[in-house]
């Protein structure tokens, strides 16, 4: 239960921001975190705070990578090198030419990673 010091869950971007960004990686072997990135998810989740992820996938959009790739083998490569499964995640599928609100994770999308 969040108090009033703490928020009632923190949600992040995924890459850039918690592993290094790999346009369109296929290899789980690439996946590498941010410099501080273990140390700032220590704490938060330290504090008893939920930690969630949302990432827009426009590789999937624009038909380079497969949906499976990005949920299975780098999704496990990602909750490998972050220590644990993230709490909650949200991915968007859009596409490079695509504007507007599925460009990046929606207000629903990040809903429904708090909610994981």
């Amino acid at each position: 239960m969040p108090s009033r010091d703490n928020p009632a869950a923190v949600l992040f971007d995924r890459d850039g921001t918690l592993i290094v960004n790999v346009p369109c990686n296929r290899d789980p072997g690439r996946v590498e975190p941010v410099p501080g990135a273990l140390r700032a998810l220590d704490r938060i989740r330290r504090a008893g705070v939920p930690v969630g992820v949302i990432t827009n996938q426009s590789g999937i959009g624009r038909g380079l990578i497969g949906a499976e790739e990005v949920a299975d083998d780098l999704a496990a490569a990602v909750d490998r090198v972050i220590g644990t499964a993230a709490d909650g995640a949200s991915r968007a599928p859009a596409g490079a030419a695509r504007s507007g609100s599925r460009a990046r994770p929606d207000a629903g999308a990040r809903s429904a990673g708090a909610r994981s």
